[in-house]
């Protein structure tokens, strides 16, 4: 039974809410009548989702070079390799070349990212006899993803915290299940397959890759020890 204070606290149908109340109600009130709520609040448009994705992947970016600049030795490599040729004097140039287009390179991927990754369950949910849009189901994963990405990122920055980023990720898809659920109007069961079988297909185009990879490299490193 809802209580009156949760029903104050709730916010009404048809509210425009600030990005941090919809991250917040996105993240810590998962619900279909709270994600009901913000796919009907009439700003819940999915550029604006999509612009708190880029945002997001631009802060994310600058942050962990920042960190790497300071603390880790990746960044005067990656400074070096550009460098080589030209001297020292062209150092300033080296990290302009690498923040004007590493940084705004890796917004533009996470956005397509998010589209594609969209598109995709959405097809795929309405295959299972979805009702849903593109649009609402877009808006609502950038609600998740851009504060789960921020949030993971920054945790995986300080060493002792870094293993949270498994029950975020599990608790991610969850977020999407329900988002999936909320959206296209299904039950749990197909809400539930339309997001994991994208996920068992990239975990195992991650696996093939990997073992093209790792493979040669095992059986050359074997053949050399003989």
């Amino acid at each position: 039974m809802t209580t009156p204070s949760a029903q104050a606290s709730a916010p009404a149908p048809g509210t425009s809410l600030p990005w941090t109340q919809v991250w917040l109600y996105a993240l810590t009130r998962p619900s279909e009548a709270t994600y009901n709520i913000l796919i009907n609040d009439p700003a819940a448009k999915p550029t604006r989702g999509l612009l708190w994705v880029g945002l997001t992947s631009l802060f994310i970016s600058l942050a962990v070079l920042v960190v790497r600049v300071i603390f880790g030795p990746n960044m005067d490599q990656m400074v070096d390799l550009l460098q080589r040729n030209a001297g020292e004097a062209a150092r300033p140039i080296s990290i302009l070349i690498v923040l004007l287009c590493g940084i705004p390179a890796g917004a533009v991927f996470a956005v397509l990212g998010t589209v594609i990754y969209t598109a995709l369950i959405n097809f795929t949910a309405g295959a299972l006899g979805g009702t849903g849009n593109f649009n609402q189901l877009v808006y609502l994963f950038s609600a998740i993803t851009a504060p789960l990405s921020l949030a993971s990122t920054l945790l995986s920055l300080v060493p002792i915290l870094g293993c949270l980023g498994i029950p975020l990720a599990i608790y991610s898809v969850y977020l999407d299940i329900l988002a999936v659920k909320t959206v296209h109007r299904l039950d749990w069961v197909r809400s539930a397959g339309s997001v994991l079988i994208l996920v068992i297909l990239g975990v195992l185009i991650v696996a093939v890759c990997a073992a093209a990879i790792l493979i040669p490299l095992f059986t050359t490193m074997m053949s050399n020890s003989f």
